[in-house]
């Protein structure tokens, strides 16, 4: 008897507000496009942390540059001040 008054309740809010009950649709009141523009600028973010982390970017510079780091990086513990 509940479970039917709740039912019905929520389908007549749906009626009024005219709330699609398909929520991934494309279209307006879906959260189809949100929900791929996160996993397209996932991928884009991941992969930019990943060239930053790898020093890739770095490495392909240094290739047209002609120049070869030294690939030492200072520790702090070696530090005195």
């Amino acid at each position: 008897m509940l479970y039917t008054l709740i039912w019905h309740s929520f389908q007549l809010l749906c009626l009024v507000f005219a709330v699609k009950e398909d929520y991934l649709d494309w279209e307006q009141s879906g959260i189809g496009r949100n929900i791929i523009y996160l996993l397209i600028s996932f991928v884009f973010y991941t992969v930019i942390l990943f060239l930053y982390e790898s020093r890739i970017v770095y490495k392909v510079s240094n290739l047209f540059k002609g120049t070869k780091s030294k690939g030492k990086v200072a520790d702090l513990g070696d530090m005195e001040g």
